[in-house]
């Protein structure tokens, strides 16, 4: 443990890092991952609620024009006709509804996207900032002050930028 210290590893740092990471994770997955899900299961609902509906409404309808058709040939003729249009507006406004909610969990899901993406580059941010300091930190204590602080800050900085030219 005491090798550790050396190098400038802090148990008690390391133990915060973990519990704030488990922080935002149950924060994200509190306030966003399961609100999303929820809302898409909703959406889902309501989709295949809808469908069902219009199944129904199909079968209805092809039911009243078989009893319709033994009455009248006449009746008939115009029962079909009926039905078909019922059946390309249920289908219409069926088609209208699925993608309707395909756009919009798209969007969801694009929104989603582009906040996870903000939130991965700001924790990145902070990460290099922090092991910024500590490099900094650390060289400090190593040099014991012979050389400046804003030398061993430039440094660091242009040796941070150089490790990420290259592992990129």
């Amino acid at each position: 443990m005491d090798a550790f210290a050396k190098l400038g590893i802090d148990g008690w740092s390391i133990l915060l890092y973990l519990v704030n990471f488990g922080i935002l994770l149950f924060v994200m997955r509190r306030f966003v991952y399961r609100p999303l899900l929820s809302f898409i299961d909703g959406r889902r609902e309501m989709i295949a609620q809808s469908v069902a509906e219009a199944e129904s409404l199909r079968k209805e309808f092809a039911q009243a024009t078989e009893d319709h058709s033994r009455q009248n040939d006449a009746q008939m003729l115009e029962l079909r006709t009926k039905t078909e249009e019922i059946k390309q507006h249920a289908q219409a406004e069926a088609n209208k509804v699925i993608e309707a909610a395909r756009s919009e969990r798209e969007a969801l899901m694009t929104a989603t996207r582009e906040e996870l993406e903000r939130l991965k580059a700001n924790i990145v941010k902070d990460v290099e900032a922090e092991l910024q300091e500590k490099i900094k930190k650390v060289l400090l204590l190593i040099l014991r002050d012979s050389v400046p602080a804003e030398a061993v800050q430039k440094s660091v900085e242009n040796a941070w930028q150089d490790i990420k030219k290259v592992s990129v």
